[in-house]
């Protein structure tokens, strides 16, 4: 009876401490899927869709950041200094993340993923300092940024008031939070599926989310190193007719094809380009292709080599055109 009840007051304790960070932790992760969801209500119908998605990802914070906070709280209780700075770090990554969500979702109405991650990780500095001009001086985003933050205070503020109660109350509403997004973690599982409830719950918390967005990119580099190094060697050239020793494989990056004029874009931007394909000088226009994949980086995977979607082998392992040309000679 005694251990129940020091796990009890535990418990208490805990609840009494860190309700009001797991609910701000809770409010900031919430946020962009607030945000880009909520352009999209249009209709009774498409407001239960959103709804039920927003309500899930708030389901997904509540529990994670429980656990997260909890463990913290366990491991580190007899050591107060300790656990002020980890609780320091996973708010600094949640602010962050809270921060560039908001950048991102004013211009690409998406939080931050993958490819844009990726991207950055393949910035150069000069790059960078020209894209934070011509998007920082924007003035109707700081104006968004502002509404943004200042409705997370607010409703953070009203949060704090409501919970601003007894004890008893507070751990009601604290608990209650928690079973419910226990249910709607157990839904989810049954609908989706074990895997896909991970992947998302790792993407929907904000240190989790940075954690697996670094770790991706790991990946992806180790993959590309991999590939360089274990080309397979074994090309056989049924035919071998090269006249020309020297082949430039230009990638072009960050660039559209409806913001083209050599695409029928009605600004002038190719001039050379649409001159030499207007002359035969030996460009020759694709009008009729599906990029693999949303992100430059990732459609090289399947670009250079003859992997694709129905591929069971990884994509580095797959013979690529780069090993081909090197056989037949050209440099």
């Amino acid at each position: 009876m005694k251990r129940k009840s020091k796990f009890l007051d535990f418990i208490f304790n805990w609840c009494e401490r860190e309700y009001k960070f797991i609910f701000g932790m809770v409010l900031l992760n919430v946020t962009a899927s607030w945000v880009t969801y909520g352009h999209l209500f249009k209709g009774f119908k498409p407001f239960l869709k959103e709804s039920a998605i927003l309500g899930n990802d708030i389901a997904i914070s509540f529990f994670m950041l429980s656990v997260i906070d909890f463990i913290f709280y366990f491991v580190l209780q007899k050591n107060e200094k300790i656990l002020k700075t980890a609780k320091f770090i996973l708010l600094a990554v949640n602010v962050l993340m809270f921060c560039t969500d908001i950048f991102t979702l004013y211009y690409f109405q998406i939080p931050l993923n993958n490819i844009m991650f990726e991207a950055v990780m393949m910035t150069t500095f000069r790059e960078s300092t020209e894209f934070a001009q011509t998007y920082f001086a924007n003035l109707r985003f700081w104006l968004f940024a502002v509404v943004v933050v200042t409705s997370a205070v607010c409703i953070f503020a009203l949060l704090s008031t409501i919970l601003r109660t007894s004890l008893k109350i507070r751990l009601a509403v604290f608990i209650t939070f928690f079973v419910i997004s226990c249910l709607a973690l157990i839904r989810m599982a049954c609908i989706y599926g074990g895997t896909t409830l991970i992947s998302r719950s790792f993407n929907t918390v904000g240190i989790t989310r940075l954690a697996n967005l670094f770790y991706t990119n790991y990946e992806n580099i180790k993959n590309y190193k991999k590939m360089i190094s274990e080309t397979p060697k074994s090309v056989k050239l049924i035919k071998n007719e090269r006249a020309i020793h020297y082949i430039i494989y230009v990638l072009g990056e960050s660039t559209n094809r409806n913001h083209m004029n050599l695409y029928g874009y009605k600004l002038p931007n190719n001039p050379l380009l649409s001159q030499r394909k207007d002359n035969r000088g030996g460009v020759y226009v694709f009008d009729d292709t599906i990029s693999p994949e949303a992100g430059t980086a990732a459609s090289m995977k399947k670009i250079f080599s003859f992997f694709n979607y129905e591929s069971n082998n990884e994509w580095f392992t797959s013979q690529n055109i780069f090993s081909i040309l090197k056989t037949a000679g050209y440099h």
